[in-house]
This record gives structure tokens, C-alpha cells and sequence, in this order.
């Protein structure tokens, strides 16, 4: 069989992906704490 590519044989750079996931994790949380910020200190829009 040519031209097929099993899920097994398709390789993936697991030291990038080791890297990313916390990079990513951290910057979706400090977006939540400062989207939280306005409701915790009664911030209103100008």
C-alpha cells in the first residue's frame, strides 16, 4: 500500500508541543485575571 499515512506513522515534535502547552496555559489565564479585574473592582467604561 502506497500513499497512505497511518496515525502511527505521522510524528509530531513533542518537545514543541511540551513547550507551548504551559506558554499557552499561562496566557490564557492571565487574560482571564485581568478580564476578571473590572468585575472585582467596579471598574465602568468611560
Amino acid at each position: 500500500m502506497q500513499g497512505f499515512i497511518y496515525p502511527n506513522e505521522f510524528e509530531l515534535h513533542w518537545s514543541l508541543l511540551i513547550v507551548l502547552y504551559p506558554y499557552l496555559t499561562g496566557l490564557v489565564a492571565g487574560a482571564f485575571i485581568l478580564a476578571s479585574l473590572e468585575r472585582v473592582f467596579n471598574v465602568k467604561d468611560s
